[in-house]
């Protein structure tokens, strides 16, 4: 109200002209907002780990680990592309991957989303999932290069392995 009659005044934050103009306001809404995204981003993830614990992304079926689906279709044994150059020579896939300190090295899953407290769950042949969260991981991946640039930086930060989880496996449900 004083600007209209040109008196200068610090901002009360009472009125909506303060709280749509006040940047404080505005932060606290945009920071409010992506908590409630991660939020959501997480409770989805858990939802659609306890699918994956029983069914294949890829091909819907029980007895599907994740791989043979993909194998299947002539895809790369590392990767899972299907222009990859590890499709006939395994060595010969770009994809490396990258440290996975907090994560099963067998399922990709992180250690804050296991169940158990303790790796009892998980390692090679352990795995509840086997490796149906790595099948959706690595969705839309055509070879190595694109797997590394998509999961380069996942591992180590929890929301952001959460956030390309998500995102792939929405994808993925869309197309299956």
């Amino acid at each position: 109200m004083y600007s209209k009659i040109g008196v200068t005044s610090s901002d009360c934050g009472l009125c909506s002209v303060c709280k749509d103009t006040d940047n404080i306001s505005r932060m606290r809404r945009v920071a409010t907002d992506e908590i409630r995204c991660q939020e959501n981003d997480r409770e989805y993830a858990v939802r659609a780990l306890l699918d994956l614990e029983t069914n294949c992304m890829g091909c819907g079926q029980p007895g599907c680990k994740g791989r043979d689906c993909v194998t299947r279709f002539k895809s790369c044994h590392k990767c899972f592309g299907t222009n990859c150059n590890g499709i006939k020579h395994y060595s010969k896939c770009k994809f490396n991957n990258p440290k996975i300190n907090n994560a099963c090295v067998y399922c990709w899953l992180p250690r804050s989303l296991r169940r158990a407290d303790k790796n009892e769950l998980h390692g090679l042949n352990k795995c509840v999932h086997a490796e149906r969260v790595k099948r959706v991981m690595l969705y839309g991946c055509n070879n190595g290069e694109d797997a590394h640039k998509d999961l380069y930086l996942c591992w180590d930060v929890e929301d952001d392995w959460i956030k390309i989880f998500v995102e792939k496996h929405k994808k993925m449900k869309i197309t299956t």
